[in-house]
């Protein structure tokens, strides 16, 4: 993770030899070789870390797009869980009544006549 992080001392040593390049290109002159490599290596170091956090965004916007999908997966889930309460529901209440229209019927012998 630490990767490419530079120390304080490397950091003002690439930042001089930068002002170099500048100071070098403002005044018409070719700027020294280490200068142009200099710059040259942060122009890349720049140029990963775009790319770097390109890929981060598009990983953040495929984890948003799963996060959606996944929740509109969970409601469609939790509808047809309340679909199946509520025919649950309507078959106890046939068979409480089924049961209650059967039990208010006369049994045994007077049932017959």
């Amino acid at each position: 993770m630490t990767e490419g992080i530079d120390s304080d001392e490397q950091c003002a040593a690439q930042l001089e030899m930068v002002l170099s390049y500048i100071r070098v290109r403002s005044q018409g002159s070719a700027p020294s070789e280490s200068a142009a490599l200099a710059v040259g290596a942060l122009r890349r170091r720049e140029e990963e870390a775009l790319e770097e956090r390109r890929r981060a965004a598009a990983a953040a916007e495929q984890v948003r797009a799963e996060a959606d999908e996944a929740r509109r997966s969970a409601d469609e889930a939790l509808d047809e869980a309340g679909e199946a309460r509520a025919e649950v529901a309507r078959v106890r209440e046939l068979a409480d009544r089924e049961r209650d229209r059967g039990s208010s019927r006369p049994r045994g012998r007077s049932a017959r006549a």
